[in-house]
């Protein structure tokens, strides 16, 4: 038996579409975890790269593209900075306009720079500028950001305020 075959009619794929979906949100990683990034190893670009099926299921999914976790640092060139700003708009359109949970770790310092790149800083803007009214939860790491504007963020209405025990 071809392996599409038998992906399309293993056991789980016959399961509801709605029940799938639920059982795809439950494998994304939480934000707690310092590991929650990106990448093709988790949840959910795993899921796209199990079948066809799982594939066009996740993509139609926006409750599992919701949590963005980022981490700029030195190591990453200009390159990759701008490769990853696409990459997170494409997620961030994937996630429709459900509220986000955000994790971004940003050192803008590259090769002993004394200021930030273009490139780091419009990948700020993706993630702040454009989409801060949809931010549910969020935790923001920003090494030596004092000498950068940053954009207006206006309204947070879906912000979740954390009450420290103050």
């Amino acid at each position: 038996m071809n392996r599409a075959l038998a992906a399309e009619s293993s056991s789980i794929n016959r399961l509801p579409r709605e029940i799938l979906a639920e059982i795809f949100s439950l494998c994304v990683p939480k934000m707690a975890s310092e590991e929650a990034q990106m990448l093709t190893s988790d949840a959910p670009l795993l899921l796209c790269l199990v079948c066809s099926t799982w594939r066009e299921l996740a993509l139609a999914t926006p409750k599992i593209w919701t949590t963005v976790g980022i981490v700029i640092c030195r190591r990453h060139r200009d390159s990759d900075v701008s490769a990853a700003a696409h990459i997170i708009t494409t997620w961030l359109k994937r996630s429709g306009a459900l509220p986000l949970t955000l994790r971004l770790d940003y050192n803008p310092y590259y090769r002993n720079a004394k200021d930030p790149t273009r490139a780091r800083l419009a990948l700020i803007d993706v993630v702040i500028g454009s989409h801060s009214s949809r931010w549910q939860d969020v935790n923001l790491s920003l090494y030596k950001t004092s000498s950068v504007s940053w954009p207006q963020l206006g309204n947070l209405p879906l912000l979740l305020m954390d009450d420290c025990g103050t």
